[in-house]
């Protein structure tokens, strides 16, 4: 039913009278309201959270370049140390931002950056002024914010997050004379497994090192990532 209503302008001296449907309408009259995600913006993903305890094993260090010209540079020096890092987060994505790498129990620095990590990628931690740019498909860099400086007489490695937890401690030997050569585990990824010289390792080909590759050579993909990965994918 439609009823007469009554607009009061300017005071009582002028009244109009406007059509008004008041009646409360039915069901039938009423539209059904859009899902709540039409018309509007994808949500974000949400960002990898931070590693935890646990979470991160040392895989390959390189303590003694000892000739090898890492980073590119045309020199070998203390800036082409590096480490290599595997990730037991299983399908989850994390980063290292924050986390610091103690030296004999000193600070030598903080990883920059939050780059999200995946856990069938290998991690390849670098000093602050290394310059690389290329790595393997299926390894991902992460840098301090100051040189390695790895000793060469051996030393305590110990990578904590930004709150303290241990992420990984590891007493490496002495590293004089001899060819440069990395170490690495004797299965990658695998925190039981048994460290060996790379030149030593029967399967790496006689590479003095294997950083951003399985041991073997190989592709990251080949030794840590479920069947299907694709070995270019990299981290967003």
């Amino acid at each position: 039913m439609v009823r007469t209503l009554w607009l009061c302008l300017l005071g009582p001296w002028l009244c109009v009278a406007c059509p008004a449907s008041l009646d409360t309408p039915d069901s039938a009259g009423l539209q059904p309201l859009p899902p709540d995600n039409v018309g509007l913006p994808a949500a974000p993903s949400p960002e990898c959270r931070a590693a935890n305890a646990g979470e991160v094993l040392l895989n390959e260090y390189l303590v003694r370049p000892g000739g090898l010209d890492v980073d590119g540079d045309g020199k070998s020096n203390g800036r082409d140390e590096v480490l290599e890092l595997a990730l037991a987060s299983g399908g989850t994505a994390v980063h290292l931002g924050g986390a610091q790498l103690l030296v004999d129990g000193q600070v030598r620095g903080q990883i920059t950056g939050q780059t999200c990590l995946d856990p069938q990628h290998l991690v390849v931690l670098v000093g602050s002024t290394t310059a690389l740019t290329t790595w393997p498909p299926g390894a991902d860099e992460v840098r301090l914010d100051h040189l390695l400086k790895l000793p060469d007489g051996g030393a305590s490695l110990e990578l904590r997050t930004a709150d303290n937890q241990l992420l990984f401690r590891h007493q490496y030997l002495p590293e004089q004379g001899g060819a440069p050569s990395s170490w690495t585990r004797s299965v990658d990824g695998n925190m039981a497994a048994d460290w060996a010289r790379q030149l030593d390792w029967p399967d790496g080909h006689g590479l003095a090192t294997t950083i951003g590759l399985c041991n073997n050579g190989l592709p990251a993909c080949a030794c840590l990532a479920n069947q299907g990965m694709d070995c270019g994918a990299v981290s967003q």
